[in-house]
């Protein structure tokens, strides 16, 4: 690299301004890249520096060998000020660089692998697309860079940017993630509308856990959510690939509004997950409320998991003396033992539940 390229890294204006003074090229190119000092300084966020090199005459939108413009550079790194100054000097917001990428599809990127894992980096990046979008940044024809942009959309919350792209017909994903998936995991539900009403799959699933959007939004306990996807078409007794339908989901997490809300729609409240787990075996472990609603829904209190566990035994062994009093009173057995021959007695003697052996103790009397 030349001088010029080193001040554009470093941030140093006042040197940047002297050597453009004393004739630096800024035009020149490092070797590896072919790189101008502009597209240095957008990669490396100096906006000094590139207002500077701009202003002694140098092109907003010249190019690499690779077609990437610095307004393209600064887009994949996530600098809002050289993007902004850039913009305000003349770049050319739709160029290409020689993948097909505009700036908005770097950021789309960026945002989607790179710098949104970061929880600070992700108002930023829901930002830069904004300013893009603001200031005439057109949708891509690709059918697969699309499918990013809607995805993007869908995370960040972006109703315009969804909008552009469904207006161009594309709707489902080409690749790893549904665009309706990631909209309801994120709450979206503005988005997720758009999409469904433009013919989104509401059955799709993830290729890792076997999900539904349906699964997430009973795990989200978002009660609009739920029934935007069970008013059009969902399968709602679907598993993943634990066997977990999403009223099991629901009941994990304790949503007792959302577990009587798809029971109302027919939910199977008896479904088992591959390890034989009913909803109440889950409730039974720490929500009381839901564990009366199942109940009173048709739940079989008795019903035994492929270790021989019931309800009951998973109430004793987490010490919810609740729970037990209420499992005992809607029937549950207290004798009742699993495949290692033990008790929910037992169960609760090995974690020193002192109460709850004493209550189950009078019920195994009576028998």
């Amino acid at each position: 690299r030349i001088a010029l390229h080193w001040v554009a890294i470093t941030g140093r204006k006042d040197v940047a301004v002297f050597l453009l003074d004393h004739g630096a090229d800024f035009n020149a190119r490092e070797k590896l890249w072919d790189q101008t000092p502009l597209h240095e300084a957008a990669r490396h966020g100096r906006t000094d520096v590139a207002e500077a090199i701009i202003a002694a005459g140098a092109d907003p939108d010249v190019r690499t060998d690779h077609q990437s413009t610095p307004l393209i550079v600064a887009a994949s790194w996530g600098h809002m000020g050289v993007m902004e100054l850039l913009l305000a000097r003349g770049a050319n917001i739709n160029m290409k660089n020689e993948l097909g990428d505009t700036a908005l599809d770097c950021v789309v990127y960026s945002g989607l692998h790179y710098l949104g894992r970061r929880e600070e980096s992700k108002g930023n990046v829901k930002e830069l697309a904004e300013l893009l979008l603001a200031n005439g940044a057109e949708i891509n024809d690709d059918p697969v860079k699309a499918s990013d942009l809607l995805i993007f959309a869908a995370k960040y919350g972006l109703r315009n940017l969804a909008e552009k792209v469904l207006a161009k017909g594309n709707v489902e994903s080409t690749g790893y993630f549904s665009p309706l998936y990631t909209a309801i995991s994120r709450g979206q539900t503005d988005i997720a509308e758009m999409l469904i009403a433009a013919g989104a799959h509401v059955n799709v699933r993830d290729p890792q856990s076997g999900d539904t959007p349906l699964h997430v939004a009973a795990r989200m306990t978002d009660e609009r959510l739920v029934w935007l996807v069970l008013t059009n078409g969902v399968y709602i007794d679907t598993q993943n690939v634990a066997g977990e339908t999403p009223l099991q989901g629901a009941a994990m997490v304790g949503s007792t509004r959302t577990v009587a809300l798809l029971a109302s729609q027919g939910a199977t409240v008896n479904a088992a997950d591959l390890k034989g787990n009913t909803p109440l075996h889950h409730a039974a472990r720490e929500f009381k409320d839901m564990t009366e609603l199942l109940i009173a829904r048709g739940a079989v209190v008795n019903a035994k998991n492929f270790d021989g566990d019931t309800p009951l035994h998973n109430a004793a062994l987490r010490g919810r003396t609740d729970i037990v009093d209420l499992l005992l009173a809607r029937g549950a057995d207290a004798n009742a033992k699993n495949n290692a021959g033990k008790t929910p007695l037992d169960q609760a003697a090995h974690r020193h539940h002192g109460d709850i052996v004493g209550l189950l103790r009078k019920h195994m009397t009576k028998k």
